[in-house]
């Protein structure tokens, strides 16, 4: 017994199509995580400057130290944060399922030459971002001694 309505679960868009915008998607959330990481230790370099401010307005002695201290405990917890990696994990996940799931509902017939270069330029872009981004580009696990001090 055959019904000849579509399955809702498979989109109706070209393979390609779904293909770039699962790459869009990737470095979209990259992007995403990485401004939100620059957010944040912009506003720990504000802070640091405005408690400097203060302490010299002041004439504060230990305005200075705490001051440094402070910046240090907050760029160390940021750096630290292993947010930023999740982040980065979920989105390559992410790009992997809509990239399994537009090629499981390709019709292979479809993809010309130029879909394949496609293909294959999106993944190996995409993998050699995710591996920077999961082993020492960002992952501040590894690379603690980096911290200023």
């Amino acid at each position: 017994m055959s019904t000849d309505r579509p399955d809702p679960s498979v989109s109706t868009e070209p393979t390609h199509r779904r293909l770039q915008e699962a790459h869009d998607k990737y470095f979209q959330d990259v992007a995403a995580t990485s401004n939100s990481i620059m957010q944040r230790f912009q506003t720990l370099q504000i802070e640091f400057e405005r408690a400097l401010e203060h302490a010299w307005q002041t004439q504060d002695p230990n305005g200075l130290q705490t001051a440094q201290a402070d910046y240090q405990n907050g760029y160390q917890a940021a750096y630290m944060d292993a947010g930023a990696t999740d982040q980065y994990a979920q989105s390559y996940r992410a790009y992997k399922l809509a990239i399994q799931k537009a090629l499981a509902n390709a019709n292979v017939d479809d993809l010309n030459f130029t879909d394949m270069a496609h293909i294959s330029q999106s993944l190996n872009m995409v993998s050699q971002m995710a591996m920077t981004l999961s082993c020492g580009g960002f992952a501040g696990r590894n690379v603690a001694s980096t911290v200023p001090k």
